[in-house]
C-alpha cells in the first residue's frame, strides 16, 4: 500500500525442544539400541582407561627401551645404574641417536662435543670428532662415564648429579654456596627441576618394567660408580 511503512525484519525464533531419547525414538528400537550401545562403549572406555594405563605393556609404550645391548654394556663398563642411564637417554633425546639440541648437544645422551672430547680424554676412549656422538654405543658410554663422574663428584647424590648434567657442575656449585643443601624442590631453574623430576620418575618406571635393568640382574651383582673412573683423573 502506498505510503505504508515496511515491516521490520524479525528473525524466526527456533525453540529447542529437549525431548528424552526414549520418546524421540519411540517405536524405533533399532536406532535406540544403537545409541545405547555407543554410549555404553564410551562409558566403558572411560572406566577402563585409567586401568589400562597401569598395564606394563601399555606403560612400556611411554617408557621404551632401545639399544638395550649397548645400554647394558655401557652401564656395566661405567658403573651407572642401567635404569638411570635409560632414564637420562629418554629424557634427553627420546632414544634418538640423531638428536641435536639448539645448544649443539648431540646423540642419545645429548653431550656437547667439548664434553664428549673431555670425557674421551679422561676415560681413555677414542675420539673421532663430534659425529661419533651419534653412535649409540659411543654416546651411551661417554654419557655414562660423565654421569658416573658427576655422581662421585656430588657424593652419590642423584639430584645434584642430574642437575649438573643438565645445567653444568659449576652452576650447581654456585647454588650450593648460595642455598646450602638442595633437593629437587629447591633447584632454582624450573627447566632443571623438571628434568631431574622426569629422570627420577623414569628411572623408577624402568626398574619396575624391565627386570633386566635392575642392578642385581647383571653379572657381578651390582654397579659401582668407580668401575671405569679409575682410568681417568678425578679433576674437572
Amino acid at each position: 500500500m502506498k505510503g505504508s511503512r515496511p515491516r521490520p525484519f524479525r528473525p524466526r525464533q527456533r525453540h529447542l525442544h529437549l525431548v528424552p531419547v526414549h520418546r524421540r525414538w519411540k517405536g524405533d528400537r533399532v536406532r535406540l539400541a544403537r545409541w545405547l550401545r555407543s554410549w555404553a562403549v564410551v562409558l566403558l572406555l572411560l572406566v577402563l582407561a585409567p586401568l589400562l594405563i597401569l598395564l606394563p605393556p601399555v606403560q612400556r609404550l611411554f617408557f621404551p627401551l632401545h639399544f638395550q645391548e649397548e645400554l647394558l654394556q655401557a652401564a656395566h663398563t661405567t658403573g651407572v645404574d642401567p635404569s638411570l642411564l635409560a632414564a637420562v637417554a629418554l629424557a634427553e633425546s627420546g632414544f634418538r641417536p640423531e638428536a641435536v639440541s639448539d645448544q649443539g648437544a648431540v646423540g642419545l645422551m645429548q653431550l656437547l662435543p667439548s664434553t664428549g672430547e673431555w670425557v674421551a680424554r679422561e676415560a681413555g676412549l677414542p675420539w673421532r670428532g663430534p659425529s661419533s656422538l651419534r653412535e649409540p654405543q659411543v654416546s651411551l658410554r661417554s654419557g655414562g662415564w660423565y654421569l658416573a663422574w658427576l655422581l662421585r663428584r656430588f657424593e652419590g647424590d642423584p639430584v645434584l648429579a642430574l642437575a649438573a648434567y643438565n645445567v653444568g657442575q659449576h652452576t650447581v656449585d654456585d647454588w650450593q654456596i648460595q642455598r646450602g643443601a638442595l633437593g629437587v624442590g629447591e633447584l632454582p631453574y624450573p627447566e632443571t627441576r623438571c628434568f631431574v623430576q622426569k629422570v627420577l620418575l623414569a628411572r623408577d618406571r624402568y626398574r619396575s618394567l624391565y627386570p633386566e635393568l635392575r642392578p642385581n640382574a647383571t653379572a657381578g651383582g651390582g654397579f659401582r660408580h668407580d668401575s671405569m673412573l679409575a682410568r681417568g683423573r678425578s679433576g674437572g
